[in-house]
C-alpha cells in the first residue's frame, strides 16, 4: 500500500499517486438528500392537514386596535408563528388579554395561523383583517345564544359539558360570547340538549351522530349562514355548522347573517333560508350529507 511518504522518500521521483475519475455529483446528491430530511421535518411526519393560510401580515406604526369592545378578552385566541414572528397587532393585544403564541413546528400546520374561539381564521394576517375577524367573532357572540334543555340535561350522568346547570324545566339560556369552546360543549353532550339559537331557543332535529362520525380534512374555509331570528331551522344549522367546525379541527369556520340586513349586499336571491354561501356558491341546507358533500367540493 503506497502512501504520501512512499513518494517523497523516492530519489527518483518513481512513484506517483492519482486518484480515478468519478463521474457524477456527489454533492449534489448529498444536497439532495438534506432536502429530503428537512422537508420531512417541516411536516412533523404527520401530514394529516396541510392548512395554509397566508403567511405575509404587515406592520405598522400604530396599532388601530383600542376601538375594539372590551368583549374582545372572552375571545380564546391562538397564533402558531412561524420563527418567532408575530404580528404586531396580536403582540399588542397581548398587553391586556391572553394569547397563546405557539410555534408552527409543534401543529399540524405548515404556515403561520391563527385561530379564534377554535376556529381558523380564513384571511390575511394583516393588522386591518385581523381586527374584522376579532369584531366578527364578537358581534356573532352576541347575537347568539348557547342553549341548554333543561329537561334533557337533569338526566345526564356524564355531565362532559363542564357546564354548571342548576334546574329540570325550561331552558338554561346563555351568551355565546361567554363560551369560546362552545363547539366542544355541544359536541360532549351526550343527551342532545345543547344547540345554538338565534332568538328563540327552539331547533329542528338532526342527525348528531352521523355529524361526529366524519373525519373532515379540508382547506380552511369561511361559510356564511344566512338565518332569521325565532327558526328552529336556522338553529339547526347554526348548530350543525358547530359541529361540522369541531370535527374538521376549526377548518370550517362560519359567520351568521341575519338575512333581513344583509339581503341588499347578496349578489343573487335568496329563496330559502337557512342559506350557505361558501366561495362564492350557496347552498340550501336539507340533509346533513347533502351539506358535507358541498362543502368537500368547494
Amino acid at each position: 500500500i503506497l502512501c504520501g511518504e512512499c513518494v517523497e522518500a523516492c530519489p527518483s521521483n518513481a512513484i506517483e499517486i492519482t486518484f480515478p475519475l468519478r463521474i457524477g455529483f456527489p454533492a449534489k446528491k448529498a444536497k439532495e438528500e438534506v432536502v429530503e430530511v428537512t422537508e420531512k421535518k417541516i411536516i412533523n411526519e404527520t401530514p394529516l392537514k396541510t392548512y395554509k393560510p397566508l403567511k405575509v401580515y404587515e406592520s405598522a406604526d400604530e396599532i388601530g386596535f383600542y376601538d375594539l369592545p372590551s368583549d374582545v378578552k372572552k375571545l380564546k385566541i391562538k397564533f402558531y408563528h412561524l420563527e418567532e414572528n408575530i404580528p404586531p397587532v396580536l403582540e399588542g393585544l397581548k398587553k391586556f388579554m391572553k394569547i397563546e403564541f405557539l410555534p408552527v413546528e409543534k401543529s399540524d400546520f405548515l404556515e403561520p395561523t391563527l385561530m379564534i374561539n377554535n376556529r381558523i381564521f380564513v384571511g390575511k394576517l394583516t393588522e386591518e383583517e385581523i381586527i374584522r375577524g376579532l369584531k366578527e367573532e364578537i358581534e356573532m357572540g352576541n347575537m347568539l345564544n348557547l342553549v341548554f334543555d333543561l329537561k334533557k340535561c337533569r338526566y345526564c350522568k356524564a355531565k362532559q359539558c363542564g357546564v354548571k346547570i342548576i334546574g329540570d324545566t325550561g331552558f338554561k339560556i346563555e351568551k355565546l360570547i361567554d363560551y369560546p369552546d362552545f363547539s366542544e360543549i355541544i359536541a360532549a353532550c351526550t343527551k342532545n340538549a345543547v344547540f345554538l339559537a338565534y332568538g328563540e331557543p327552539k331547533i329542528e332535529d338532526y342527525n348528531k351522530k352521523y355529524i361526529l362520525s366524519q373525519e373532515l380534512s379540508l382547506e380552511p374555509l369561511e361559510a356564511e349562514i344566512v338565518i332569521e331570528k325565532d327558526s328552529k331551522y336556522c338553529n339547526r344549522a347554526l348548530t350543525i355548522f358547530s359541529l361540522l367546525s369541531y370535527v374538521s379541527d376549526g377548518a370550517i369556520n362560519f359567520k351568521p347573517r341575519d338575512y333581513n340586513e344583509t339581503k341588499s349586499k347578496i349578489p343573487f336571491k335568496i329563496r330559502s333560508l337557512p342559506s350557505i354561501i361558501a366561495k362564492g356558491q350557496r347552498f340550501y341546507l336539507t340533509t346533513e350529507r347533502g351539506l358535507i358533500k358541498f362543502l368537500q367540493k368547494l
